[in-house]
């Protein structure tokens, strides 16, 4: 089944910014000509392909931020970078775990420890793994890169929608830092602030940075007054760089996170006054949440979700002439905590949390060519060991349990999963004329993976005891890439790429019927042509990119329909596509003045499959992929006015999309609406921006609207469709002083 933006809808509008933009791509010299004034659109560099190059002659669709872009936008998390960016999406389900990353449509269904993502993050090339250990905050960044796509052969594992590559702020020769604070609405304060110079001259730097951020919650309980959806969390981050020689140059960074807040506040979409919770409450006369959008619950329960996360790693790189080596060596772990209210009711009823304790460990050892040479070449090696033990619960309340007549207890699971993945790639570039480069490359990966399995459930009410159920399996890819570019002139560039995306198997490692726990691997092909364009001395900047993704065997979590309460199960699922054709414009017409543009359409849908269902039951077919709206566009403007030595910049940037749906299934209550958020930014800054003061706000008009939807409504305990509503509107001030 497919979205009313069908496959011909998306071919015509493709062609045609297709061919507009080939014509304009030769005429480009032309008008370039015209031009003499010293300014335009900023030029970033990127690593997508190992390399350091513009973004602009990267053959695959990507979007790249500068320190001053993160910052113009108000983007400080993941969240923020999905709104600004085409075809990415962030499921923020207000937790850390289970909030997923969607790319053109190709996300993961489920957070836990022992399951893998479909968009990898990266962070100084450390591989962050998926659910908590993704969802971080973006403190001290000088850049971020979103690579559209499968990244199968330089990035590897687990990128089968593409890759979020953030790379942080290094050491400096000289002495430099910064300090900022803001305060807004929700008694928000956030404080961030770096220090950064030389210890030895040339030879050893440092550089400290840290970040606090305390808001209270949007949503409030009005059984005991508290508010949930807060946020309580602080980083801290320290690096060495170490210059031995003029060719070797080591990197050591440590890093910790905690976290300390309520999350998981669900508003009430509807009841189902067939179930059981539902008829006790209105036997009893107990609040019901009649009004799903008003922010207010009633929960008998304050949620709890807490987190400690440190990490180490030491990057070194070494010109050996004609060759560069690279070495990127990583340890994370973190314990994380959390408990929520399952029925989200006054009864003492039913609860449900998913901590987990996750310890990772990669290596990575590269070559590269060097210089600017008609053949190029890039091959390595990689590593990664994960250790990760989750231990799901579901907890019955004095209510619940006095009703069923069984002590309060928790029913929980107890997975230890271990997994080792070694991969070896290489990739080869060869320039056939001065405009025209092809490159063909690969990545052959082994993976093993193993589980020891144990559930407490005395009662049945989730498939029964089990006592260390023991499980493994390996699975073997080759994930080739080929491309090849054109470029018109210095200015314009056509593409065309083809590469396959891998996503390991597993086991289901949280609650459940223990049977048949494994699923096997998914697959993707992804078909891209494009084009890129530097037009007028740099003042207007265009990339079209068209797209067709193939997805098969596809991992999906779904609840188990033979058991009482919500316990989401990950088998594969069938087939998918999606298709479409993405936007980018920026342009400079004045120095004053910026202006931007970009535009997403896609088609994004399952072509086979269904969702577990009861005995006896119809199956219910797979429809279309959620977090992948039919229509979406983004304008944004900017102007900045001289005043003296001071400098009044004025921001504007407005999200709309149309078509989105929460759930894989067809289900008028798992569509979201017209979506339309306007976000605004004014700032005054001194001399050489050696100190600003801005006032900002964010999703001006108060727009609300669902991020998620948890369909409990046929589980007799809970009865509801229960929704997270994305952020209200918030505004503040924030002051920042450099030096």
């Amino acid at each position: 089944m497919s979205k009313s933006v069908n496959l011909v809808s998306i071919r015509r509008p493709a062609r045609r910014l297709m061919t507009s933009a080939a014509v304009l791509a030769l005429l480009s010299p032309v008008q370039a000509l015209a031009q003499e004034d010293a300014y335009g659109i900023e030029i970033i560099t990127v690593t997508a392909q190992k390399r350091t190059e513009s973004v602009q002659d990267v053959p695959i669709a990507i979007t790249a931020y500068s320190e001053a872009g993160l910052a113009a936008r108000g983007i400080d998390g993941l969240g923020d970078l999905a709104q600004n960016t085409p075809s990415l999406g962030f499921g923020n389900y207000s937790d850390l775990k289970l909030s997923p990353i969607a790319l053109r449509g190709i996300s993961a269904s489920s957070g836990s420890a022992g399951q893998d993502p479909a968009v990898g993050v990266y962070v100084d090339e450390v591989f962050m793994g998926g659910g908590v250990g993704a969802n971080i905050d973006m403190v001290d960044v000088e850049r971020v890169e979103v690579l559209r796509g499968p990244q199968g052969t330089l990035f590897g594992r687990n990128t089968v929608g593409g890759v979020i590559s953030i790379t942080t702020k290094k050491p400096t020769d000289e002495f430099e830092g910064y300090v900022m604070g803001g305060y807004g609405d929700y008694d928000a304060i956030n404080l961030r602030g770096a220090v950064s110079g030389p210890i030895i001259e040339d030879k050893l730097l440092a550089r400290i940075s840290a970040q606090y951020e305390d808001r209270d919650g949007f949503t409030r309980n009005e059984i005991d007054g508290t508010r949930g959806d807060d946020s309580h969390t602080w980083n801290l981050r320290g690096q060495l760089l170490m210059r031995p020689t003029e060719n070797a140059e080591f990197i050591l960074t440590g890093e910790y996170r905690k976290v300390n807040q309520r999350s998981k506040y669900f508003e009430t979409l509807a009841y189902d006054t067939d179930q059981l919770l539902p008829q006790l409450l209105e036997m009893f006369e107990l609040p019901l949440n009649t009004d799903p959008f008003d922010r207010r619950v009633y929960s008998d329960l304050a949620t709890k979700e807490t987190l400690k996360a440190w990490a180490v790693s030491f990057n070194a790189n070494i010109d050996f002439g004609g060759v560069d080596f690279t070495s990127i060596t990583s340890y994370r772990e973190h314990e994380y905590d959390n408990i929520g209210d399952t029925d989200m009711s006054p009864l003492r009823w039913l609860y449900d949390g998913d901590p987990e304790d996750v310890w990772r460990f990669s290596q990575e050892l590269r070559l590269s060519s060097k210089g600017d040479t008609a053949l190029s070449w890039i091959a390595g090696l990689y590593y990664f060991h994960q250790t990760s033990r989750n231990l799901s619960f579901v907890r019955l309340g004095e209510d619940l349990a006095e009703l069923l007549e069984v002590p309060a207890m928790d029913i929980g699971s107890d997975a230890d999963m271990k997994l080792d993945s070694y991969a070896a790639y290489a990739s080869l570039s060869y320039k056939i004329t001065d405009q025209l480069e092809t490159t063909l490359g690969g990545r052959f990966t082994y993976e093993k993976k193993s589980i020891l399995y144990s559930q407490f459930d005395p009662l049945a009410l989730l498939g029964g005891q089990v006592d260390g159920l023991r499980g493994k399996d390996n699975w073997k890819a080759f994930t080739p890439s080929f491309n090849i570019r054109y470029h018109f002139n210095p200015s314009a560039m056509a593409y065309a790429t083809v590469s396959r995306g891998f996503k390991s198997g597993g086991f289901n490692d949280a609650l459940g019927d223990a049977n048949g726990i494994s699923y096997d691997p998914e697959y993707i092909w992804n078909y891209e042509i494009g084009v890129k364009m530097s037009l007028l001395e740099n003042r207007l900047r265009v990339n079209v990119a068209a797209f067709a993704m193939e997805w098969t065997d596809i991992q999906i979590s779904s609840d188990d329909p033979n058991t009482l309460p919500f316990d989401p199960r990950t088998s594969n699922a069938g087939k998918a596509h999606s298709r479409g054709v993405e936007l980018e414009v920026t342009a400079v017409p004045i120095p004053a003045l910026e202006l931007g543009f970009n535009l997403a359409l896609t088609d994004a849908a399952y072509d086979e499959g269904t969702v577990p269902t009861a005995p006896g039951s119809p199956e219910i077919p797979l429809a279309d992929l959620p977090r992948a709206p039919e229509t979406r566009f983004g304008v944004n403007a900017q102007y900045t006015v001289p005043i003296g030595d001071l400098s009044l910049t004025l921001r504007g940037d407005y999200l709309y999309e149309r078509g989105t749906d929460l759930l894989p299934i067809k289900d008028p209550a798992g569509r979201v609406g017209t979506v339309g958020l306007l976000n605004g930014r004014v700032t005054l800054a001194g001399e050489e921006d050696r100190w600003s003061i801005a006032l900002w706000g964010k999703n001006l008009t108060d727009k609300t609207y669902k991020t998620r939807l948890f369909d409990l409504s046929n589980q007799t305990l809970v009865g509801q469709q229960l929704i997270v509503l994305g952020a209200p509107r918030t505004f503040g001030v924030e002051a920042r002083f450099n030096f």
